[in-house]
């Protein structure tokens, strides 16, 4: 599977996904204010209840409907929210892991990227986070990653 100069894999958060989720906040509402009435409610536990509940709502409908492009692989390199992080040339490894968390949190993957500096004496590390609502896999971010690099290493093979 090798990627073509002018293409570019590009993973986005999922449209479907985040309006699901959304829904289920709604739906977390409603069941909420119906379970006990809104008049059983201290106005401090209704403001906590609404600022919990409508916050992640509006936030997932909001990444639902923009979808916005998390991962970009191209000729040039590696992009991570539109932002540059390094070209090909001073790419030097990338893997894919759990993020260290404290407590029971869910997990959170991240993607470790090694990198030189333009003069290739310092190596850099990044780590960029995945967010659940990726609409692609990892091992699909992984294979891009690796078909893009081993691209341009067999162009530079080819001009030597």
């Amino acid at each position: 599977m090798k990627q073509e100069n002018k293409q570019a894999f590009i993973a986005k958060e999922s449209e479907m996904l985040n309006i699901i989720f959304g829904f289920f906040f709604i739906i977390l509402l409603f069941l909420a204010l119906s379970t006990n009435g809104i008049e059983n409610f201290s106005t401090k536990s209704l403001v906590y209840m609404l600022m919990s509940i409508a916050l992640p709502t509006i936030l997932f409908f909001g990444q639902g409907f923009r979808q916005r492009v998390v991962f970009t692989f191209t000729s040039e390199g590696i992009f991570y929210y539109k932002n540059f992080i390094t070209s090909w040339d001073n790419f030097q490894s990338a893997y894919i892991t759990a993020e260290e968390t404290k407590g029971h949190s869910p997990d959170k993957f991240v993607l470790v990227v090694y990198y030189y500096n333009p003069d290739k004496t310092t190596i850099y590390k990044i780590d960029l986070k995945i967010p659940i609502t990726l609409d692609t896999s990892h091992q699909k971010i992984m294979d891009a990653i690796e078909n893009f690099s081993i691209s341009l290493e067999e162009k530079s093979n080819a001009k030597e």
